[in-house]
Formats: structure tokens, sequence, C-alpha cells
């Protein structure tokens, strides 16, 4: 694999609360860093999950932790896949995955991670998404690098990078277009 899909660094400052009920708790800010792939070939051909997605709902949830350090915060979200262009997502059916954003509070720390921002509830996106096996779980391949929301028959890149810069405001069929290219010439590394 050519990148890293989410290299993520916790802060470790404590922040003071202003509110006297959670004056006791701890805030940990997590600031995500992502390098993004080489190029749209790479993005494709590390994903092995390419789908049209519904959002139909999101939950911020945190990775059990023990000791001095906070979860690991991430939301998960369940969607309708409209399209399938690569995977075993069928149309119709409903998926699970998971991005580093979020804010999570409990009885001693609220957390948060900064630099990502949440998919938005009823909203269609192209996702480019790859299986952990160690979660169970599917995860945006390069965080929101891999995600391209669909607005108005347009493509709004959710990522920073030049592979979304590129395709800021092309056509919806024109991007489908390009990605189904993209999938002939390269298939993906692991199949999913």
């Amino acid at each position: 694999m050519k990148f890293a899909h989410v290299a993520l660094a916790i802060v470790l400052s404590v922040s003071a609360v202003s509110t006297s009920v959670a004056a006791e708790k701890k805030v940990w800010v997590q600031e995500l860093v992502v390098v993004a792939p080489d190029n749209y070939q790479d993005l494709v051909s590390d994903s092995p999950v390419i789908a049209r997605v519904h959002i139909n709902g999101s939950h911020v949830r945190a990775t059990p932790t023990t000791g001095a350090h906070p979860p690991t915060i991430f939301t998960e979200y369940t969607a309708t896949v409209t399209e399938t262009f690569r995977g075993g997502a069928r149309t119709g059916k409903r998926i699970t995955f998971r991005q580093v954003c979020g804010e999570n509070e409990d009885a001693n720390n609220i957390v948060r991670v900064e630099g990502a921002e949440p998919l938005t509830v009823d909203a269609d996106y192209v996702v480019f998404l790859r299986y952990v096996p160690s979660r169970g779980i599917y995860a945006l391949t390069g965080e929101r690098e891999g995600v391209f929301k669909i607005c108005r028959g347009a493509i709004d890149p959710q990522g920073e990078s030049l592979i979304a810069t590129e395709r800021e405001g092309v056509s919806e069929k024109q991007f489908v277009q390009e990605l189904r290219r993209a999938i002939a010439r390269r298939p993906a590394k692991v199949e999913q």
C-alpha cells in the first residue's frame, strides 16, 4: 500500500472546561492527520468496495481504552447502497462503515476529533471503502479523501488533496465514467 490510511495524533494537553457540570472532566482533542493517496488510481485500487450510498443515520462511538489515554472517537454510519461500482455491497442493501470524527462524552472525559467533519445524514455520497478485519467493519479509504458528496448532479469532494480538487464541480455522470474506467484499468489490491 503506497499511503497510510490515517495517522491519528492525540494532543495530550488537557483543556479546562467552563461549565460546572463538566469541571471535573478532562477534555482531549484528537487531531486527524490524513496522508492522501498518491493519485486517483491508488485510491481506486486500495478500495475493495466503492459504492454510491444514501446516509440513513450516524452514531458517535468510542473504542474501549485502559490507562491514561482517552478512547479513539469515530462516527459509524448506516447507509443504503444505491449503486455498486465494486465489491460485495449490493444495491438496495444496508452497509455500515466508520469515519474517524465526532465528539464523545463519558463520565470522566470529553474527547473530540478535530480536522474532520461528519458526513450529512439524508445525503448521497460515493464512498471508497476498505475492510478492517480487526474491527469487523468497513472504513473510508483515506478518510475524507475517499468521500464524494453528490449535490444536484455534481460532485462535491469532501477531501482536500489534489484528487479532491481535480473533481470539484465535475458532473456526476462524468465522475462515474471516470470511476468505471479507473476500476477497469486497476483491480482492487484486496478483494472484499
